[in-house]
C-alpha cells in the first residue's frame, strides 16, 4: 500500500523539458508540470538495446502470443515454449484484449470483429464467443469456447483495431463481462464460471446502475469498486465510484475539487492499482490534460503529470492517451504518451515519452524521449513479478519485425531477448 501520499496539492510551476533522443535536428519537446513536492530523474533508454552478457539471468516466466499461440520464456529453458496453441475465432480481434487469471495460468479471451467509419478513428465492436486458455504449459490444447454477446465502443490504437475490452477476473476460476445488445438499458454484467461439468453464468446484480456508455468494465480487482461513466446534456462525460460491497455510490464528479470534462470513457485510461487502494484516470478540461490519482474511495487527488493543451501549444499538435501499467505490488506506475510536433523543415517528428513513478518517494523517473519517426517504437509494457525489471515489446512497422527487451529500469540497461519477423503481443510476467 502507498504510505506516503498526501492529500490533492496545488501544481508546481516548474516546467520539465525532456531530452530527446533523435536524429531529427530543432526536436523540440513539451514541457510537463509535475505535483508539488514531486522530483524528476532521467535514466534514458536506448532505442536499441545489447545482447545479454552470458551470465545474466532472470526469474519467473514471460508470457507473450505470437506465431502458433500462446509462449513462455524462462531463463531456465533451452527454448522457449508454446504453453498453448491459440486458434482464435476466424476474423476475431486481437488476442491482446484477453486478461489472465489471478495466478496466471489461464487466458480469458473475447472474440468477435470490430468496425469503423471512413476514417477509422473510433470503431464499435462486437463479441460473439470467449475463449478460456489454459496457459500454465502442462495442457498446450486445453481450451474452453462459449458463445456470447456483447457490444463496445472504443478509439484505434497504434496497431489499428482496438482489442475488446477485457474480462475481470473475480477468482482464478471466475470472472466478470459484459453482455447486451450495445444499449444500457439491455447490457448487463455477468460472473462466468467456464470450469464446471457445464459453463455456469449469472447476472452480477447490484441495485447502483453499473452500466456504462462505452461497456467496458472498470472494476477494482477486488472486486469492491466499480467506476462507470454517462454522457451529459452538453456532451461532456462525468464517472462515479460505486462501492459494490454496500451498493452505493461513494464519490462523482461532483464531489471534486477539479474540473473534469471533455474525455469520454474511450480515452480515460481508467486503471486500478494491483492492491485495489488507488485508481488512475486521464481527463482533460478545456486547457490541459492531466494524469489523476484517487484513492479507493475518491477522496485523495492528485494530479500527477499535466501535459500542454496541444491546441494551444506553439510547437505540438496532437497528444496521445497515455498508456499505464501498474507493478505488482501498486508501489510503481509506468506511464507513457505520444507527441507529434509540427513539421520541422520536411520532416514531422513523433515523440514518445515513457517514464515511472514511485509514490513512496514520491519521485518520476523520465526515461528520456524516443525519436518514433523512422517506425521504432516501444508497442508494449509489462512488470516484472519483483519490480526490478520491464519487458518492453519493441516494434518496428516499417520493417514489419518486432523484438522483446528486458529494461533494468533503476539503471536504464537493456538487454534483447526475444526477436521476430512479426509483432508479438505480452500477456504478462508469471512468478514461478
Amino acid at each position: 500500500m502507498v504510505k506516503y501520499l498526501l492529500p490533492f496539492m496545488l501544481l508546481t510551476l516548474l516546467l520539465i523539458p525532456a531530452r530527446a533522443q533523435t536524429g531529427i535536428e530543432d526536436v523540440q519537446t513539451a514541457p510537463y508540470i509535475l505535483a508539488d513536492g514531486w522530483t524528476a530523474e532521467e535514466v534514458c533508454i536506448p532505442l536499441e538495446a545489447s545482447p545479454p552478457p552470458e551470465d545474466w539471468t532472470f526469474d519467473g516466466t514471460i508470457l507473450y502470443w505470437g506465431d502458433h499461440g500462446i509462449h513462455g520464456y524462462n531463463a531456465d529453458w533451452e527454448t522457449t515454449r508454446v504453453l498453448n496453441f491459440l486458434d482464435p475465432v476466424p476474423g476475431a480481434t486481437s488476442p491482446a484484449g484477453g486478461s489472465y487469471s489471478p495466478d496466471m495460468m489461464w487466458y480469458a479471451l473475447p472474440q468477435g470483429d470490430a468496425y469503423c467509419s471512413v476514417t477509422c478513428t473510433n470503431y464499435t465492436g462486437i463479441v460473439d464467443y470467449i475463449s478460456v486458455y489454459d496457459i500454465s504449459g502442462n495442457n498446450p490444447r486445453d481450451r474452453i469456447t462459449f458463445e456470447w454477446q456483447n457490444a463496445y465502443y472504443a478509439t484505434a490504437g497504434a496497431g489499428g483495431s482496438p482489442p475488446a475490452p477485457r474480462p475481470i477476473w473475480i477468482d482464478n476460476s471466475t470472472f466478470l463481462y459484459m453482455y447486451g445488445d450495445g444499449t444500457v438499458d439491455e447490457t448487463e454484467t455477468r460472473i462466468v464460471e467456464p470450469f464446471g461439468e457445464e459453463i455456469f453464468i449469472q447476472a452480477f446484480e447490484r441495485e447502483v446502475n453499473l452500466q456504462t456508455t462505452s461497456f467496458n468494465l472498470h472494476t477494482s480487482p477486488d472486486i469492491t469498486r466499480n467506476i462507470t461513466f454517462q454522457r451529459e446534456d452538453d456532451n461532456s462525460w462525468t464517472f462515479a465510484l460505486i462501492d459494490l460491497v454496500n451498493d452505493e455510490v461513494i464519490h462523482s464528479d461532483e464531489d471534486s475539487d477539479l474540473s473534469l470534462i471533455d474525455d469520454d470513457p474511450m480515452t480515460t485510461n481508467t486503471s486500478w492499482s494491483s492492491d485495489s487502494q488507488w485508481f488512475l484516470m486521464r481527463r482533460s478540461d478545456d486547457q490541459i490534460r492531466r494524469l489523476i490519482l484517487f484513492d479507493r474511495d475518491g477522496h485523495e487527488e492528485i494530479v500527477l503529470i499535466t501535459l500542454p493543451n496541444p491546441e494551444r501549444d506553439p510547437h505540438f499538435y496532437y497528444f496521445e492517451t497515455f498508456h499505464v501499467e501498474w507493478s505488482q505490488d501498486s508501489r510503481y506506475v509506468y506511464i507513457a504518451w505520444n507527441e507529434s510536433q509540427k513539421d520541422v523543415g520536411s520532416v514531422r517528428a513523433t515523440i514518445e515519452r515513457h517514464g515511472v513513478f514511485d509514490l513512496e518517494e514520491r519521485r518520476f523517473t523520465d526515461f528520456c524521449t524516443l525519436d518514433t519517426s523512422a517506425g521504432m517504437h516501444w508497442a508494449g509494457v509489462f512488470w516484472s513479478p519483483d519490480n526490478q525489471y520491464l519487458g518492453v515489446e519493441m516494434w518496428d512497422w516499417v520493417n514489419n519485425s518486432g523484438w522483446l527487451n528486458i529494461l533494468d529500469w533503476q539503471t536504464g540497461t537493456s538487454y534483447e531477448v526475444l526477436s521476430f519477423e512479426r509483432s508479438l503481443r505480452a500477456i504478462g510476467w508469471r512468478e514461478e
